[in-house]
């Protein structure tokens, strides 16, 4: 989606159609929200299927994986 919305945030969990993405910040969660249709329509495309029903927005990195964490579970989910 952009190397700056890259930078600042990490998709952080896939549950049950739902993708959890920390964020950086409160304004990039803002500038993000505008985003959200276009940025799941991305990813099912890029998929070929209609896994992402919903995003999720998330300021608190304590209460998610690590991204080690997340990147691996991500590379499980897409690789069956």
């Amino acid at each position: 989606m952009g190397e700056t919305i890259a930078k600042n945030s990490c998709p952080v969990d896939f549950s049950k159609g739902r993708l959890y993405v920390w964020v950086s910040s409160s304004a990039r969660m803002q500038e993000m929200r505008f985003m959200i249709g276009s940025i799941k329509e991305t990813i099912n495309t890029y998929l070929g299927r209609d896994y992402v029903k919903f995003i999720q927005l998330t300021l608190d990195r304590k209460s998610v994986p690590t991204k080690a964490e997340s990147e691996k579970a991500i590379r499980d989910f897409l690789s069956e």
